[in-house]
């Protein structure tokens, strides 16, 4: 049930007491009560012996998070029947029916963001309010730009799958659909440092390509992973499986 800064001497975790939950911040804040909070399975700490006990052999973990500077810090509560995003212990996002536990706070700007489902459609909040108006029936994943001002995005609509890239500071959107994208719950993108490039592995019909900044590269292989970026975005590297019979992977490097 403990979460701790890995960078700095913060913590937080929560405890249940007659049916609601609290969550005790650096051992002297408390904040609650709540309905239900948000869990993961990462393990626990045991308060007596101090010893780590890992996923599958104790009680879930509180799924939270602080800032990059530790200065902020979020967690997911239900009150009544709502989700909600708690924010430096006050509710600073709208009432969903459920959340995405999948939270984050961009790197460089230090904003939380997350997927909050309103009632059967999913919407992805940033920076204080829901930036995707899209009718979205299955979140997938996102990624932001380093500085928080683009983002990737992948979700489902009538059973199709696509991607969209948005320029949060302009509201403009573009998209794809696709039948497959690579790695989505693990590498699923690329960003140059500054932002102004990206990448992305997707598969169209029966054939793969790598986006580059939204325009399509074919590539020779039965798939391919884990497109990266060089900082400065002029070099990509990547993976791919070219006779899906022998098992062997190849990689390649190209300029840009």
């Amino acid at each position: 049930m403990y979460l701790r800064d890995p960078d700095r001497p913060h913590y937080m975790y929560g405890v249940r007491k007659d049916k609601k939950y609290w969550v005790i911040i650096d051992g002297k804040r408390e904040e609650g009560p709540y309905d239900r909070l948000g869990w993961g399975s990462a393990g626990y700490i045991n308060a007596a012996t101090g010893k780590f006990t890992p996923a599958g052999r104790g009680y879930p973990t509180l799924i939270g998070l602080f800032d990059p500077t530790s200065t902020h810090y979020a967690y997911a509560a239900k009150i009544s029947d709502k989700w909600v995003m708690i924010i430096d212990g006050k509710s600073r996002s709208g009432n969903y029916k459920d959340i995405h536990m999948n939270f984050s706070f961009v790197p460089q700007s230090r904003k939380l963001s997350f997927w909050g489902q309103h009632q059967n459609t999913w919407m992805l909040y940033f920076n204080g309010k829901d930036v995707i108006d899209r009718s979205i029936m299955e979140a997938k994943w996102y990624s932001f730009s380093p500085n928080g001002s683009r983002v990737l995005l992948s979700g489902s609509i009538s059973n199709k799958t696509f991607i969209a890239f948005v320029e949060l500071t302009k509201g403009e959107t573009s998209e794809w659909d696709v039948n497959d994208v690579r790695r989505p719950g693990a590498r699923k993108s690329s960003w140059s440092e500054d932002g102004s490039r990206w990448v992305l592995a997707i598969k169209q019909k029966d054939s793969w390509y790598i986006l580059d900044n939204g325009k399509k590269i074919a590539v020779t292989g039965d798939f391919v992973d884990y497109p990266v970026l060089s900082p400065d975005g002029k070099i990509l590297m990547y993976s791919t499986k070219l006779h899906k019979d022998n098992g062997v992977r190849s990689s390649f490097l190209t300029e840009l």
